[in-house]
């Protein structure tokens, strides 16, 4: 992200180890796992990050809430950046991103245990390692969104797509209004000011290519969730069609 490239990721819902290989060994630029409305725990991350590790994805996990601890932790177990929701004011920006760096730009503790067990030199390059993504999704944060793209240590924005839409048009039908495209503009327009990456929660793959081309810089395709769901709907389709063949 970095060099400005576009990325492509996937969202992890669940908890399920054989779920996390397979997706790890998809290939995608970046794989997602969610603390916030997602079934993993804290306690899961010790089991599913060392999964991802296995291919070249970068390893992000939204975390739970803005909580410095929080986010400490998810960093000691050894996640390359976080996503952290609900961003509404500078200060909790800030907040966030010092929770990221060590003293003396940040206020995050010494102990990445799991961190340095695969990477003895973590400490040396974790400040300009670790990424702090911080979530566009309610009407205060997007009002604040220039101010907060600005802020040193935060890495890029993150959109929220649900939530935004529910805050600034009050439902679901936002998202496809003049309204809501207006304001992801804007986001964009945030990021570019400052020359940081905007990514975004893709709603399908559909959707994922739609912003991709919009300018967001990295996006997610799907969660694994959708995917199993469609996929199981696709079988359940496809058999009835046949049951029906059979019949006629």
């Amino acid at each position: 992200y970095r060099e400005g490239l576009q990325s492509q990721g996937l969202w992890l819902n669940t908890a399920d180890s054989q779920i996390t290989e397979m997706v790890a060994a998809a290939g995608f630029d970046w794989i997602c796992i969610d603390l916030q409305h997602g079934l993993a725990e804290l306690a899961d991350l010790p089991r599913l990050l060392p999964i991802v590790e296995k291919c070249d994805a970068c390893k992000i996990v939204r975390v739970l809430s803005d909580k410095p601890e929080e986010i400490r932790r998810v960093l000691d177990l050894g996640a390359h950046g976080v996503i952290v929701p609900m961003i509404d004011t500078l200060e909790q920006a800030t907040a966030a991103a010092a929770a990221c760096r060590y003293p003396p730009v940040g206020t995050r503790s010494c102990g990445p245990t799991r961190a340095m067990a695969y990477d003895p030199k973590y400490l040396a390059h974790a400040n300009d390692a670790v990424m702090c993504f911080v979530m566009i999704e309610t009407a205060e944060g997007f009002e604040n969104v220039e101010q907060i793209a600005a802020l040193p240590g935060i890495d890029g924005l993150f959109v929220g797509p649900v939530d935004l839409s529910f805050s600034l048009c009050g439902g679901v039908s936002g998202l496809g209004g003049a309204v809501f495209s207006d304001a992801l503009d804007r986001v964009l327009a945030a990021g570019k000011q400052v020359d940081k990456p905007v990514g975004i929660f893709g709603l399908n793959p559909e959707n994922a290519v739609q912003q991709l081309r919009r300018g967001f810089t990295f996006c997610s395709l799907a969660t694994d969730t959708t995917l199993f769901s469609n996929a199981l709907q696709q079988a359940q389709t496809v058999a009835a069609q046949s049951s029906s063949r059979c019949r006629d």
